[in-house]
């Protein structure tokens, strides 16, 4: 037996007196199968410092006081006492006990219990001590335990935890499996917890209900014994029939009572939702009220996104009554939320105010200085401006903010920002894997080209997007994306655009390590293989970007060649901008009418001409090579043919 349930099994207690159908167990809740780890109930003895001599004396004066005077006490104090109060009180003492659960209480329990609204009428199975039990308190019958969900089932009047639940239940699948089909006999002798049985359903429809349904283990187990031992022993069929009858009806009866109860605690519970709610909205308009008065700026209160509004939140809506004692207790706080809050908005609207200018101040600067300004939104690291907006968030004009931004934003800049872009470069350009050392030895080494995949690089340069070196990038950037932080827009540099400036720039008689400055000496530069994107004089990072994009070109075949190819494949493919070719394609000029001196044909490769050709085309080598359709522009059509096939050691 759980050692709790001798707290709620009302031992000793008779049945509800008018009680017509009887349960099969009686006191059913001394059945229930306590945890193994469970320690025998101890009887504490009160400690002299729980209960003083006064006390104590007071109480043995008071059960020591004539019956029809306790009586009389009991029946003045029913209508102040809850039913949780009675059982605390049948708890203080062996008298207390003795005295709440004689049969003369009971008359006061029942009155306890009917004045609680709407409450259903106690089950016949259970006495009023054991329903005010069910209903109000909250620990698990078996462990004892509070803690964590505890799940009442009124059907078969149990309140446990999801643990002792386990423990105390059994499903009709487990009973079947145990005790073979004679089990299905006592499913409709028994309350079970599951989906309700209809009167329309056919046997076979009710038999699956019940195997998915739960039973009290011990009561099932019961049940099967007194079904078996009069089944065993010859006995008429009326009698048994009787039996069986009683018992369905027993089991109907408590599964509606225990219907019954649940609806009205659903109801309780909505019930006290609503009133909650309404007390919130109270204190809310209340709260609202006092603010008004103090003459606080409702547009200074925090918002969701804010850190501070779930606390703010909790002081204008808990569900306590309004006083003006408790308002004095959170005031300080709200007050200091909405200081803070009121600071923070004034600073966001001089940020709005301050990045404003700067973004028309910024487009006016010389190519030299701008390239090096920080977009927009990077400008909240800036510590000039944190200094700023500390000191003018309550109040500024326009001709504070225009200087401030021409004198500490454009003109003497801080470097922070600068600091912070060229050592995160250099950190992403120190973990290329390249076979040099070192690998680098500055940012303004004409090699270190950042790949922009921008839109605006796109559209000019196509999908892979455009080269652009250091600083540049970052006033690139800057002008294309005002409003994101650098460190959204990151660009990054590729291994194979690293590998392929430096063979380049051997190519063009330089250093590896050449500077910019050395390159732009040169002046520009042209690929004879007569591209129609990169045709003419071209920068050297527009340079390098055609190059990349052709080796990249050929890898990404090589990489898709269906695998009964790859033998064919590998003799027709041509690398046409191979690093060992690149000497007989490359060339520095320095005007735009060196161009002409170049043949456009630089291998003798015979033109072909294509005419009345749509604007996409598909290569049939590249799809006999890869099985895929990879559409070729028609302005590229012939270039394709012309440069990255060969036949018989020949271009077509």
């Amino acid at each position: 037996m759980a050692t709790s349930s001798t707290l709620v099994s009302g031992q000793g207690l008779p049945n509800s007196l008018d009680s017509e159908h009887v349960a099969f167990i009686s006191n059913r809740l001394q059945l229930i199968i306590p945890p193994e780890n469970a320690k025998p109930l101890q009887t504490r003895k009160p400690s002299r410092k729980s209960l003083s001599r006064r006390g104590r004396g007071a109480l043995k004066v008071f059960l020591d006081l004539p019956l029809d005077v306790i009586f009389e006490a009991r029946t003045h104090a029913v209508s102040y006492l809850e039913p949780l109060d009675l059982l605390t009180l049948a708890r203080l003492s062996k008298e207390f006990r003795a005295l709440f659960m004689s049969r003369s209480s009971l008359s006061v329990w029942r009155r306890v219990l009917n004045q609680v609204p709407g409450l259903p009428e106690c089950p016949r199975d259970l006495t009023e001590p054991q329903y005010a039990s069910l209903v109000f308190e909250k620990f698990c019958m078996a462990c004892g335990s509070n803690h964590g969900v505890i799940n009442v089932d009124y059907r078969r009047r149990l309140r446990m935890c999801v643990t002792c639940f386990k423990n105390n239940t059994i499903s009709g699948h487990y009973l079947i499996s145990e005790y073979g089909q004679f089990a299905q006999n006592i499913f409709p002798l028994l309350p079970c917890s599951g989906e309700d049985i209809d009167d329309n359903m056919d046997d076979s429809d009710k038999y699956y209900v019940y195997l998915d349904s739960t039973f009290f283990k011990p009561e099932a187990e019961l049940m099967l014994a007194a079904l078996d031992e009069r089944t065993d022993e010859p006995c008429d069929t009326a009698q048994l029939s009787t039996f069986m009858e009683n018992e369905s009806l027993n089991a109907l009866c408590m599964i509606t009572e225990g219907i019954s109860i649940a609806l009205w605690h659903a109801r309780k519970g909505l019930e006290a939702i609503i009133d909650a709610y309404d007390t919130i909205e109270s204190r809310y308009q209340k709260i609202m009220a006092e603010i008004g008065l103090l003459g606080w700026d409702p547009a200074y209160f925090p918002e969701d996104s804010d850190e501070e509004f779930e606390e703010w939140e909790k002081y204008l809506r808990q569900p306590k009554e309004f006083s003006k004692r408790g308002w004095n207790m959170i005031r300080p706080k709200m007050e200091g939320i909405y200081l803070r809050c009121r600071r923070q908005r004034q600073i966001d609207s001089l940020f709005r105010r301050v990045t404003e200018v700067y973004f028309h101040r910024r487009v006016v600067q010389p190519d030299e200085t701008r390239i090096t300004m920080p977009g927009c939104a990077d400008l909240v690291d800036d510590p000039f401006l944190e200094e700023f907006l500390d000191q003018k968030h309550a109040g500024c004009t326009d001709e504070e903010i225009l200087a401030f931004v021409d004198d500490k934003l454009c003109n003497n800049p801080s470097g922070v920002f600068i600091q912070e872009v060229e050592r995160g470069l250099l950190q992403q350009i120190r973990l290329l894997d390249v076979s040099e050392e070192p690998p680098f030895e500055g940012l303004e080494q004409a090699r270190i080209l950042f790949l922009c995949p921008c839109f605006a690089c796109q559209d000019e340069h196509g999908k892979s997007g455009g080269l652009i070196s250091y600083p540049e990038i970052i006033g690139h950037l800057a002008d294309v994306y005002p409003d994101r932080r650098w460190s959204s827009l990151y660009p990054c540099i590729q291994r194979d655009v690293y590998i392929a400036a430096g063979v380049i720039l051997e190519t063009l008689g330089l250093e590896k390590n050449a500077t910019k400055d050395e390159v732009n000496v040169l002046g520009k530069f042209v690929c004879v293989c007569h591209h129609h994107m990169f045709s003419g004089p071209l920068p050297f990072e527009q340079l390098v970007l055609h190059v990349y994009n052709e080796q990249q070109w050929y890898r990404d075949m090589k990489l898709h060649v269906a695998h009964n190819m790859r033998r064919v494949a590998f003799d027709y493919l041509l690398n046409s901008h191979s690093d060992h070719r690149l000497p007989e394609l490359i060339r520095h000029t320095t005007s735009d009418d060196d161009a002409e001196m170049h043949p456009r044909t630089p291998l003798s490769i015979p033109e072909t001409q294509s005419t009345d050709v749509p604007e996409d085309l598909i290569c049939s080598y590249c799809y006999q090579l890869t099985f895929r359709d990879c559409p070729i522009r028609n302005e590229t059509g012939e270039y394709h043919m012309r440069v990255k096939w060969t036949w018989d050691g020949k271009q077509t």
